[in-house]
């Protein structure tokens, strides 16, 4: 079997070079059955899917980092996990959820920039847009759009709801509804 449709010369454990601007791989009756990837995929010149270190899977683009260490995290939308260098077992799911966050381990963030000007933190969970917003803090959980935005470093809280402890920024074992 030839490679006949890409540029010469292509060979094992090279780049595929397409003879014109795209190249399609398979076919509806001819179909690749796996494909091995190293570390990333780009798609349209943005990192899409990126696989790093133990455990770590990450897509969206540009969602996490070349540069972090860590075992165990997951990573979901666009600038998910995208400043992270050192934790492990975080998992962000929604565009821009833990973005900024640089050291942590066992934190979950769930909705569109949850936790996103967060940099520290462990043992926090937070779920709908905005949550936890800019926390350091840890063994928080916010249940809420925009539930504990403010909070800056307060510590073991419960809020539950829209806006829920939005203002509480140092506070800590406090629980709103």
């Amino acid at each position: 079997t030839t490679l006949s449709n890409l540029a010469s010369p292509t060979a094992i454990n090279e780049s595929l070079l397409p003879s014109v601007s795209y190249l399609t791989l398979g076919n509806p009756t001819k179909r690749w059955r796996f494909i091995y990837f190293d570390s990333a995929i780009w798609i349209k010149n943005q990192r899409s899917i990126y696989a790093r270190g133990t455990g770590n899977f990450f897509t969206g683009v540009n969602a996490g980092n070349f540069t972090f260490t860590g075992t165990d995290n997951s990573a979901f939308g666009q600038m998910a996990l995208s400043n992270f260098t050192l934790g492990y077992r975080n998992t962000a799911i929604g565009s821009g959820s833990l973005s900024s966050l640089n050291i942590g381990g066992d934190n979950v963030a769930v909705g569109y920039g949850v936790m996103f000007a967060s940099t520290g933190g462990n043992f926090n969970t937070a779920v709908g847009n905005y949550s936890l917003y800019n926390s350091s803090g840890e063994r928080n959980t916010a249940i809420g759009f925009r539930s504990m935005n403010n909070n800056s470093t307060g510590s073991y809280n419960d809020a539950t709801g829209t806006f829920a402890l939005y203002d509480n920024t140092t506070g800590s074992y406090n629980t709103a509804n």
